[in-house]
């Protein structure tokens, strides 16, 4: 790979990680289902291949939208603190305003990230354990 393509990528850095795993634990919230927890989960794999598998502009727009959920809450007086700063419940309210929320670019940051959450969670072999049906 050329070093202009791997510059391209934009890896996301361990706080961005960090602030995209609380985004991705409020999304599913599997505790609230008797399911393991997203932090109690092997995520490792899931982001090595988010920083060699896809297209070279797929990190820029993972990070504009990890950083728009993010930062969006100090946007609004209920909240005034960054989403990885939030209680719990808070994050949780959060997410399920995005995914009502009248602007269709929130909406479909919010949905894109649920994806993406998913993809982490069930790359997982012991939440895959949970679920019957044939395995790869």
């Amino acid at each position: 790979m050329s070093a202009l393509a791997d510059l391209a990528r934009a890896h996301l850095g361990r706080r961005e990680r960090a602030w995209a795993e609380a985004i991705f634990a409020a999304i599913l919230a599997p505790e609230t289902a008797g399911l393991p927890a997203f932090a109690s989960i092997d995520r490792d794999a899931f982001w090595r291949c988010l920083e060699h598998a896809p297209g070279v502009l797929f990190g820029h727009g993972l990070r504009a939208m990890i950083h728009t959920v993010t930062f969006l809450p100090l946007t609004d007086r209920r909240y005034r603190r960054p989403f990885f700063a939030l209680p719990e419940e808070a994050r949780l309210t959060l997410v399920a305003e995005l995914d009502h929320h009248p602007r269709f670019l929130l909406r479909q940051t919010l949905e894109t990230l649920k994806l993406l959450a998913c993809f982490a969670y069930f790359d997982d072999a012991a939440v895959r354990a949970r679920f019957p049906g044939p395995r790869p």
